[in-house]
């Protein structure tokens, strides 16, 4: 099944490497969002992180020198209002598959 969180990450991935690093909320906050979103890619998230995720985006909307942060910022947004069930779903699979593999 296609998760919408792989293409996303990699979008930020993107905007991460194309930030000049002139603005921190775009310095900082594309380092913490990429993170977040290979976490959530592989599962190893908390709950959580979603609402932290879609704050961290509020924060660098609106917040930079140019539209590079708004353009990392609305991909994010938009993930988190139609696909939070999938990520919570992703997050729990993960927990099960750690669990059996501790108890075997």
């Amino acid at each position: 099944k296609p998760f919408a969180s792989s293409g996303i990450s990699r979008l930020i991935e993107f905007y991460k490497h194309e930030s000049c690093g002139q603005c921190t909320p775009c310095r900082e906050g594309m380092g913490w969002m990429n993170k977040i979103m290979k976490r959530f890619v592989e599962g190893n998230a908390a709950p959580d992180e979603i609402d932290m995720i879609e704050e961290l985006s509020y924060q660098i909307e609106g917040h930079t020198i140019c539209a590079l942060g708004d353009g990392a910022a609305w991909p994010v947004q938009g993930l988190v209002r139609h696909f939070r069930s999938d990520i919570l779903e992703r997050i729990e699979k993960y927990r099960e598959e750690q669990q059996k593999k501790a108890f075997a």
